[in-house]
């Protein structure tokens, strides 16, 4: 019972910080692979009785789930500004690591300058980027590790490569 209470006290606090942010929902998966969401901005709330899950919403009936069948209570966050360029610059990339000759880049599709630098900051090579895919030959650099630097108006990321 203490564990269950915990478990309560923790979902109400989260669910009172994530109704702040305005953009989350309540996910609830059910072992069968059923898959509930609610808004956490329309939930009145949820409470543990009797070995069920009850959640209420600020209007409409509440749903119950039996404790027993939870697969996974979470909360999703929407991806809105900052997080949206974290995504992108992840998605950014380069291969093959280690290179020998051509670096390939995976860039945003739009204008990306990229720098070809040393751990110790000398600029090797430097270029100007359009759409999607680039790639840079470094058939002529000296053996050793790198960082790639490509910059665009939204991010800028540092990927470290090895030359061979």
């Amino acid at each position: 019972m203490k564990k269950l209470n915990l478990l309560f006290g923790v979902a109400v606090f989260s669910a009172n910080l994530v109704a702040k942010a305005q953009t989350n929902d309540l996910i609830v998966k059910e072992k069968g692979g059923n898959e509930s969401s609610y808004a956490v901005s329309n939930l009145r709330k949820l409470s543990f009785n009797s070995g069920n899950l009850i959640v209420t919403p600020k209007t409409g009936s509440p749903d119950s789930y039996a404790t027993a069948n939870l697969d996974r209570l979470f909360f999703k966050q929407a991806v809105t500004g900052v997080a949206t360029e974290e995504a992108e610059a992840k998605s950014m990339g380069l291969y093959p690591n280690p290179v020998v000759e051509v670096l390939h880049l995976r860039l945003l599709g739009n204008t990306t300058q990229v720098q070809i630098q040393d751990m110790q900051g000398k600029v090797w090579l430097s270029n100007t980027a359009e759409g999607n895919d680039a790639s840079m030959d470094v058939a002529e650099l000296p053996a050793g590790l790198y960082a790639c630097i490509l910059k665009n108006e939204k991010v800028t990321k540092s990927i470290k490569f090895l030359k061979q």
